[in-house]
This record gives C-alpha cells, structure tokens and sequence, in this order.
C-alpha cells in the first residue's frame, strides 16, 4: 500500500527523478539553514531541515510531475532537424555574447575582489606570504587549473603592458566560454523536441539573470 502511495504521489516521475528531488531538497534545506547553526544549535536546524526538506522535495515532486506531463503532451514526435538545432545555438549564444559583453564593457575590466587579486599576483609572480592574509603566496585555495589559465592569457598578452587589459582579455575569453555551455544547453533542448514555452523559458532566465551575467565576467 505505501509502494502503490508514492507512486500515486510520484506521478510520472520515475523512481530516480523522485530521489533526485530528495537529494536536491535536502542539500537546499542544508544549505539555507546550516548559517544558522551558532544560533540555533545542531538538535534545531536538524529538526528544521527535516521539514523543510519534506516541505521542498513534495513541491519539487509535484512540479517536476506537472512539467514532464504537460511537456509529454507538447512533445514533437520526431526530433528536431541538426540545421533547428544550429540556429538556436547560434542565436541563443549571439544574444548571450552581446549581452555579457554589455556587461564587461560598462565595468571594465570586469569584476574583480580580494581573491582576484591574489590570483594576479600569483599569475605576476609578487605574491608574498604573510601571517594576516593566508592566501598571499603560492597557496591552492583558487583552483590551480584556473590560476593556470590566466597564467596564459597573462604571458600571451604581456606585450600590451597593462594589467588591466590582461584581465579584460580573459574575461572576455570566460563569458565566452560561458555563452557557449549555456547555448549548448538550450541546444539540447531544441534537439530533443522540448516545448517552445520550456525553451523560451529557459533561454530567458539565461539571458535576464544578472547573477549569471556578472559571474561570467568575474575572475
């Protein structure tokens, strides 16, 4: 009887989207009430994160549910041609590109915090390590591959003898690269026959959301 309860409640949803749900509940309840642990206690924000993890993952179930089964209906039969699927590549990425771009332009050379810095003085090799600040000096808190690419770009356009343009030569080359993951995206989207709504729906958070616009452009 309870096997027969959660498939009722899970929908169409198969078993492993309903434990994705779960997971991603969880981690969400975690996520937002664990900054309060020095206030609360542990015993609390347990008990608090058990509710709100049922609380998000029924509302994350139901809606997962209502998407799939009204994008089932909406589903074209064949999938879309490869000459659809460059286009919305292409267009969605022109519009990422120019939108991004916007961005770096009006804040110039991009944004930039205390871990950029230590970043560039790694990359400029005058880094020093000191007892205030732990990450001064050749320390691998920020992703070594990552230090590594700006090393690159640094040393590929030394000749122009601005830092400033250094980094705004490679943050232009990041929001690139990010336009470009997130325009395969929606790619795949086109390629596997989803809903206009979905894809509008999609491509539009993508564009308009201001936290994926300025991270693009941050080191």
């Amino acid at each position: 009887m309870i096997g027969k309860l959660m498939k009722d409640w899970a929908g169409n949803l198969k078993r492993g989207e309903v434990c994705a749900c779960f997971v991603f509940a969880v981690l969400f309840a975690w996520a937002v009430l664990l900054p309060e642990l020095g206030k609360f206690g542990l015993k609390q924000v347990a008990l608090f994160s058990i509710g709100l993890s049922i609380v998000s993952a029924s509302v994350l179930v139901a809606i997962c549910d209502q998407i799939k089964q009204i994008n089932r209906k909406e589903r074209v039969a064949a999938r879309r041609s490869s000459k659809q699927v460059r286009i919305a590549f292409l267009l969605c990425f022109a519009a990422l590109e120019v939108s991004f771009l916007a961005v770096l332009l009006s804040n110039w050379p991009g944004f930039c915090s205390t871990d950029s810095n230590d970043i560039v003085n790694q990359v400029l090799g005058v880094s020093e390590w000191s007892t205030w600040h732990r990450y001064d000096g050749l320390a691998n808190h920020h992703p070594i591959f990552y230090t590594f690419l700006v090393w690159v770009v640094f040393q590929a356009t030394a000749f122009f003898g601005s830092v400033d343009l250094s980094i705004g030569i490679f943050l232009f080359l990041q929001m690139t690269v990010a336009a470009l993951v997130l325009s395969w995206c929606i790619s795949v989207f086109v390629r596997l026959g989803f809903g206009k709504r979905y894809i509008l729906a999609a491509f539009a958070f993508m564009l308009f959301n201001p936290i994926l616009a300025n991270y693009s452009v941050t080191m």
